[in-house]
């Protein structure tokens, strides 16, 4: 019941301060009387007007926010996940396992899902099992709508 009521308030508002922004001036000041004056003094000196530069909204990409905070975790994570789940790899294993993470996010920044998919031509089933035990609940501020990411990474 206060979601609509407040939506409705605010709609108001806003109409309120456009049609304020948004209307001409008033012609119904007075017109200013006509006083003569002597030749020998100078006409006032003419202001021109000051306007305001229009505003520019700085707009920020709720999914270039969330990308970025989950590279910023893997990062600030990667060793404690590679001290937890990297073993040195047996002869014909791949070095290195590209993987990618996959979170989803509510519009609250809270992580909904959170998975890794790895490359099946480069895997190691053992550390892809790990590192998906190892996995940690993200936060993010909140971005107003839900999102998802998907950071690739490489192991180790």
């Amino acid at each position: 019941m206060l979601i609509p009521a407040s939506i409705v308030v605010g709609s108001v508002i806003i109409a309120g301060a456009l049609y304020m922004a948004l209307r001409p001036p008033s012609s119904a000041a007075p017109a200013p009387a006509i006083v003569e004056a002597p030749t020998s003094v100078a006409p006032p000196p003419v202001v021109a007007p000051v306007v305001a530069a229009p505003r520019v909204a700085t707009v920020v990409d709720p999914q270039a926010r969330a990308t970025a905070a989950v590279r910023d975790a893997l990062a600030s994570q990667r060793a404690q996940l590679r001290d937890a789940c990297w073993t040195a790899p047996a002869a014909g294993e791949p070095l290195e396992i590209p993987l990618v993470m996959s979170v989803g996010f509510d519009s609250e920044g809270r992580s909904v899902s959170v998975g890794i998919s790895e490359d099946r031509a480069a895997a190691r089933p053992e550390v892809a099992n790990c590192l998906r035990a190892h996995l940690f609940a993200f936060s993010i501020p909140a971005p107003g709508v839900p999102v998802h990411v998907e950071a690739p990474f490489v192991a180790p």
